[in-house]
């Protein structure tokens, strides 16, 4: 898990025992920050990795904005998600 704009950090958040009964001792990874009241747009990539490596992340999903717009693109460049004036909430504070 990564935080595209880099103002959160992660974590893992311990769990109650047994809240899975399948895995008693479950983790859950978390991404904290502290936002002043107001609005705020938050990017997150996430990948199932295994303990060893994960290729993904060698080249990380990018996010980008200009003006009314941000933009999430993979390595090769191509775009993943697209927002623009016409989404949820304003973008006018939108900045990486």
């Amino acid at each position: 898990m990564r935080d595209l704009r880099g103002d959160r950090s992660g974590c893992v958040v311990n769990q109650d025992p047994n809240t899975n009964v399948c895995y008693p001792r479950t983790v859950v990874p978390t991404l904290t920050g502290t936002h002043d009241p107001g609005i705020h747009w938050v990017a997150t990539a996430v990948t199932a990795a295994s303990a060893d490596h994960d290729e993904q992340w060698d080249r990380p999903p990018v996010l980008t904005t200009s003006g009314d717009t941000a933009v999430v693109t993979d390595a090769a460049g191509e775009t993943i998600l697209r927002c623009d004036a016409d989404a949820p909430g304003p973008l006018d504070a939108f900045t990486v």
